[in-house]
């Protein structure tokens, strides 16, 4: 287990995705720990599998109210470790309903964009909405 949790953590590292996770709500904590606590609860059950986890991350924050949001929907399976099932990037606006930007089914981590990537993604999509 903890090998899948240091492939994954060393994954997201690679892209640039290195700062504190929400991971299935609760506080920002980085990876590792969020990730460690999470299959701590797994140890105690017997199918070997968990729920959908929801990596939630920072990528940008400009000032407050404007910021750019990276959401991770993971399933974890002891045998196969973590596997990605569809990633989210949101532009949070101050006062405003944060849409949901752009939604990418990466078919494996090697295929998530750069954080910086993510963020340009989120950016050209903001100028394309103000645009309509």
């Amino acid at each position: 287990m903890l090998e899948h949790i240091n492939e994954v953590v060393g994954l997201l590292a690679a892209k640039g995705y290195d700062g504190h996770f929400r991971v299935k709500g609760g506080y920002g904590v980085p990876l590792r720990e969020g990730l460690e606590k999470k299959m701590g609860t797994l140890r105690r059950e017997e199918n070997g599998m968990l729920a959908p986890l929801r990596l939630s991350t920072c990528t940008h924050f400009q000032h407050p109210g404007r910021s750019v949001v990276c959401i991770f929907q993971v399933n974890y399976d002891a045998a196969q470790g973590f596997g990605i099932e569809r990633m989210e990037i949101e532009r949070h606006l101050r006062y405003a309903h944060h849409p949901r930007l752009k939604i990418l089914n990466p078919p494996s981590w090697g295929k998530i964009p750069t954080v910086k990537y993510a963020n340009k993604l989120a950016e050209q999509l903001e100028q394309k909405r103000k645009r309509l």
